[in-house]
């Protein structure tokens, strides 16, 4: 059944104006507590494949604005799930916030399932990898937290080799002067200063988290996996040893009330994975305690690890394809990036 709605219009010719969009052929794709994702096919103002991701407002919400929808028609990256149109529908007083993306089949955790317990190629887990994290430096340059990266969040197109990461549902610009919860990011993904409770963390606690993504993809393992919260703070001062007076400032933590031990170090918890060293190095420079001393931009991309994907004539992946074409330079010029571009901001999402 085809179903028209006026949307307004993301990127492009004609941004920010209101359109008429035509789509149909809706069915369920995922679905979660505050939103489902639909796959569809978009019939005008041209034929392609969609995904629509419709969000219900947390009661009492005070701000009527979609963060996620105001975050990313903020942002134009091509390892960043493309925004197309929103619009609002409103039922028996039920608002609900509905935004058009561009169709990936897949995400990192359903294709790691897939696998059935097999580790990507080593080539497709640094593709993988680069672009999540070009992804995140363009982010985190904004001075925007994603604060949920973890492989579900990184849709993927695996024939193509192409990666991007979506759902900004938690995403937050960071004010120095303001205080968030530590209730963030998934739990396997949680950065120490999260788990011991910081309430002043930075964007840095997207990059530990696509360190430990990083990993999952090279070993096909979860770096770790704690049981519960207090679970997850021990596996971290196991591996990490237990945080120093100086380390504990610059989490902005007190001092954890956990048993005091050395570090096992990563090279042991990734013992008998086969982790190549260029791997163990850039790890053992992104999960560090101090936030403002882990790897990121320019120093993530530019590192040994990801030499291969430089190579010309560009490598071939298992499936006979070559990897997609890269625009490294403007990706490693993506840290400089430093303001969201401003010039709708007259444009709200309540029209």
């Amino acid at each position: 059944m085809e179903r028209s709605v006026v949307a307004r219009r993301v990127h492009g010719p004609g941004k920010g104006r209101n359109v008429e969009i035509t789509f149909g052929e809706e069915r369920l794709h995922a679905s979660g507590v505050f939103s489902n994702v639909y796959s569809a096919k978009l019939y005008r103002p041209a034929e392609m494949e969609i995904a629509i991701k419709k969000t219900w407002p947390v009661k009492n919400e005070k701000s009527t604005v979609n963060p996620e929808i105001y975050y990313l028609s903020r942002m134009k990256h091509p390892s960043i799930n493309n925004l197309l149109y929103y619009f609002t529908l409103t039922s028996n007083s039920e608002v609900c916030h509905c935004m058009v993306f561009d169709y990936l089949p897949s995400d990192m955790a359903k294709l790691r399932k897939d696998k059935m317990g097999r580790r990507l190629p080593l080539l497709d887990a640094k593709l993988y990898a680069f672009q999540m994290f070009c992804a995140i430096d363009y982010v985190n340059a904004m001075g925007i937290a994603h604060r949920d990266v973890k492989p579900s969040n990184m849709i993927v197109n695996d024939e193509a080799g192409i990666l991007k990461l979506a759902d900004f549902g938690n995403a937050k610009l960071l004010r120095s002067t303001e205080e968030n919860t530590p209730y963030q990011v998934t739990r396997y993904y949680r950065a120490p200063e999260l788990i011991f409770g910081s309430t002043r963390y930075t964007t840095a606690v997207d990059i530990w988290a696509c360190g430990c993504v990083l990993s999952e993809f090279v070993t096909g393992k979860v770096l770790l996996q704690g049981r519960d919260r207090e679970d997850q703070a021990r596996l971290v001062i196991d591996i990490f040893g237990y945080p120093t007076t100086e380390q504990c400032q610059a989490m902005k933590v007190k001092k954890p009330r956990y048993a005091r031990k050395r570090a096992r170090g990563l090279r042991v918890a990734l013992e008998g994975c086969k982790a190549p060293a260029d791997l163990l190095n850039l790890l053992s420079a992104i999960l560090v305690y101090e936030p403002n001393m882990r790897l990121k931009g320019a120093g993530v991309i530019g590192h040994s690890f990801f030499n291969e994907l430089r190579q010309v004539p560009a490598p071939v992946r298992e499936n006979g394809r070559v990897i997609p074409p890269l625009d490294y330079t403007v990706y490693q010029q993506s840290t400089q990036k430093t303001e969201p571009d401003t010039s709708d901001d007259s444009e709200d999402e309540d029209d």
